[in-house]
């Protein structure tokens, strides 16, 4: 994480003196590697490359490991959504994998919207380094912009919540509801049994037979 740091502010320096689209190709040619899919390639070019050949003089394609990405409708993920998600998972081989994924994806879609002022649409001070340690990882955000909705957009949008809440907590009280012990107590169910009165003494044994 250090290293990392020490790179992000690098990076972030570059963009003060060069601008994005330069530092990106800076940043590429310093610490860029290549795909995959291009290692034969690569070789191949670095063999008949000159013994003084540099990064520079490598296919620009094998070295786009850092890229400016545009990230757009990036709501956050309600707490009941993380819920529900995992009770669809559950069972699955890979759930664990699955749903610590979402939850990441939440943690830093709710940290992007953190460094929003409640008082403004924007954030101001970029670029700006924002530390992400869930991923063990650095952003190096370009902007950001939070389209908060009006008034009569939230209330169309709290009812058809609303609605939905209701939908996932009846279907998530469903497995509950009809399990067999509240079956039974919710129809009074009881086993049939036969109460036997104990024998009178005094009463003459009863025979097989008619006089």
């Amino acid at each position: 994480m250090d290293t990392a740091k020490a790179r992000a502010e690098q990076f972030k320096v570059l963009v003060a003196n060069e601008g994005w689209d330069e530092a990106l190709d800076t940043f590429n040619r310093l610490y860029g590697q290549a795909e995959p899919n291009q290692v034969e390639t690569n070789e191949a070019d670095s063999n008949q490359a000159e013994p003084n050949a540099t990064t520079e003089d490598l296919p620009t394609g094998a070295q786009r490991t850092f890229r400016l990405q545009q990230l757009t409708r990036l709501s956050r993920i309600p707490e009941l959504g993380l819920v529900t998600f995992a009770a669809l998972q559950a069972g699955s081989p890979d759930a664990n994998v699955a749903v610590n994924s979402v939850e990441k994806e939440a943690m830093l879609r709710d940290t992007l919207y953190s460094l929003v002022p409640p008082d403004s649409n924007s954030l101001d001070a970029v670029p700006y380094i924002l530390e992400f340690k869930p991923e063990l990882s650095y952003y190096c955000i370009k902007s950001l912009l939070v389209r908060r909705i009006s008034r009569d957009q939230y209330e169309i949008a709290k009812v058809r919540q609303s609605y939905r809440t209701d939908f996932v907590e009846s279907q998530s009280l469903a497995p509950v509801h009809f399990n067999p012990e509240n079956i039974a107590k919710r129809m009074k169910f009881k086993l049939v049994t036969r109460d036997r009165e104990p024998a009178d003494a005094n009463l003459p044994a009863e025979t097989g037979g008619t006089s």
